[in-house]
This record gives C-alpha cells, structure tokens and sequence, in this order.
C-alpha cells in the first residue's frame, strides 16, 4: 500500500517505472548485477532463523502463488500466511502451499475481514524472530532484496526499519515467479539511516517512495509503538514511520524490493473508487502534528494540511457529481484540515526538549562484503 502512495494521487508524476511485460522485466534487468553473494557471513548464517516473512492476504487467489513462491525463493525458513477472511479459492492455495513446505509455511486463516492493520498485527503476535519482512499477497520479492537488506538492519541497534523502493507492474505481469527474468539486488546500494528531524521531513515528503512489500521491520520495534493503527483505513503503513521515528532510526536503500502490483482490486484503487483517499492522507499527517517534537519540521506538516484541504474540495465536488449526498462532510473536512494547517504547531516540549541531537542521515554504500561510509 505504501508503495502506491504517489499513483494514488491524481495527475501527479511517478518516477518508479512500470513494467508491462516480462520482455521489458528482462531488459531492465541487464541494468542490475546479481545479488553480491559475499556481503557478509552475517547474512547467509543468521538470516534464515533471525527473519520471518510476513504474507498478509485479501482476495488475491491469481496473484499469491508468485508471492509465495518468491518468498520460498529465499533462504529463510519461516514464512507466515496471514489471511483475513478470503474466498475459498485463496485460503486453498494458502493451504496447498502450506502443507506442500510445512516446515517452512505456516498459515493463520480468520473467518472473517477484520481490515489489514488487524490483519497483521494478529500475525506479528505469532512471531519469534527479531526480524520480520512484510510481503503484501499480491506482490513479488526482487530476488536477492531480503539477503542484502537483512544484514544492514541487523547492524544498526537504533534501526527500526528498512525499506526499498518499488518495480510497479501491470495486473497480468509476473503472474509466475521467474527469477531469471527478473531484476537483481544492485551489489551497491546506497542506504540513508535517517532520525530525528530529517526522519520526519522523508516520512512526510514520502519520496522517494518506500514501497510496503519487503520492508524490514525490528519486531521488538513494531510492538513497542503498537504496531499498525487500526483506525486508518488507508495508509497505515505510512502512518507506523511517524510512532517509529520518535525513539528510532529509520531506513531507505535505493535499491528494489519488490514488484508492486497495480490492479483494480487493491487496496488503493478501493479507496481511490470509494472517494475516501483523502481520509487517509488527512490521519497520517495529523499523525505527524502529533508525534512530531521538531519545530523545523512543522512548515511542511502545515503546507500538507492545506494539501489535504484541496482533496476534500475535489472529493467533495466529485461526490457533487455523481449527485451523492454527503458531499458537505467533505467540505466540513477541508474546513478543519485548513483550520488545522493555520493552527497546528509543536508542543511546547519540543521548543526546549529533543530527543536526541539530531543528526544528517548517514549515506551507507554495500560493496564487497563492506559498509563503506560516503
């Protein structure tokens, strides 16, 4: 979901590529070096048993095998299925995969929808790795991503979490897992740890884009802030970056993690048909006025307030259009998102008290088995 962040706005430019066939997946993959098989002993001794991987699961029974498959793609040996309320269809191939590798599957299928916050946080309590990874159901690992990743989270005690950015591709692109024609984890990748101050301006701007599917999250972490908010319907895995932030580092590699796949049943594009795109963006920057103990940052959180004012006026005169009536809740809304961006400004904490000295985000260059500072 986070992934779609800037797709799901209108007109607005997106600079990751998409990739509509397996033909263009091949060329773009001349671009990438395969995975760098020495970065550390590190990764190849603890990741398999230090890791688990996540897959959260809604009515996606076309695209789960390819998710699945490139998770048992990967070296590590826990891989958890989270469904929340699917049709027969995907729980039965949630099922055939799990007793297929039952040493290495384990399938945990609710009876009915409970949203995806639930959904994953109800998976997260069956986990016993320090780490987890987060594959959405109809996603698709970049061979390589979890094996490079996992070394540079497992070294920085402050790092909360670590993600890269996405390959989007069309719904019927990717349908079946082949590795061979897809890109490779760069050998070089460069990784900014991020806190304080600059933490919040890069979860605020959200660009570049982390996308949701790959990311690695520190287990004790994610609890620790309460993971997911369940009260957001969209954007809630934007939303954990900003609790995370307040008492931990955060990471970007500019590098792939997964193919993100762009579909009509997904949950952005039910959000965006449901006119309600707005409600999200409106939660995680609230979110922002409140967790956030810097000054400095609070010209963008009001700037983006008054952005969410002008998605309530276009929301509102879309519901206008298609002669619905509770078009006025929208503009009470831009009302009081612009209130809020006149009015909002930081604790009276935050003028006197920082969490720590805050600190420029530190540019992390993978080569040769080496974390080489730049």
């Amino acid at each position: 979901m986070a992934g779609d962040r800037k797709i799901a706005t209108e007109n607005q430019n997106i600079a990751t590529p998409i990739i509509r066939s397996c033909a263009k997946i091949d060329a773009v993959n001349r671009l990438w070096k395969r995975p760098n098989t020495t970065i550390n002993s590190f990764s190849r001794n603890s990741l398999p048993d230090e890791l688990t991987i996540v897959i959260p699961t809604f009515q996606c029974a076309a695209y789960l095998p390819a998710a699945i498959a490139s998770a048992l793609h990967t070296p590590i040996r826990r891989i958890l299925i989270a469904d929340d309320g699917s049709a027969p269809e995907t729980v039965k191939i949630a099922r055939d995969f799990a007793e297929a590798s039952p040493e290495r599957i384990r399938l945990l299928a609710s009876p009915v929808n409970r949203g995806t916050a639930v959904n994953l946080n109800t998976a997260v309590e069956h986990i016993e790795t320090p780490y987890f990874a987060k594959l959405d159901g109809d996603d698709v690992l970049v061979p390589g991503h979890l094996e490079t990743a996992f070394p540079l989270i497992a070294s920085q005690p402050r790092l909360a979490v670590l993600a890269g950015h996405d390959l989007r591709i069309e719904a019927d692109d990717a349908m079946e897992f082949r590795p061979e024609l897809l890109p490779k984890v760069r050998v070089a990748a460069a990784l900014s740890i991020m806190s304080a101050a600059e933490a919040y301006r890069f979860i605020i701007n959200w660009s570049p884009n982390p996308t949701s599917s790959g990311v690695i999250y520190r287990t004790n972490a994610f609890r620790e802030v309460g993971g997911f908010d369940s009260e957001i319907q969209w954007g809630e895995d934007w939303e954990i970056w900003l609790r995370l932030a307040r008492q931990w580092d955060v990471g970007y590699m500019d590098t792939p993690s997964a193919l993100y796949r762009i579909h009509s049943q997904s949950a952005t594009a039910t959000t965006i048909r449901q006119n309600r795109l707005c409600y999200g963006y409106d939660a995680v920057y609230r979110r922002a006025a409140e967790v956030c103990q810097y000054p400095e940052v609070f010209p963008l959180i009001r700037r983006q307030m008054f952005w969410v004012a002008k998605l309530y006026v276009a929301a509102a005169a879309r519901q206008i259009r298609a002669a619905r009536i509770d078009s006025f809740d929208y503009f009470r809304r831009a009302a009081y998102a612009l209130t809020t961006g006149i009015c909002v400004r930081p604790p009276k904490s935050a003028l006197t008290v920082a969490r720590h000295k805050p600190q420029a985000p530190s540019a992390i260059a993978v080569a040769g088995g080496t974390n080489v500072r730049t």
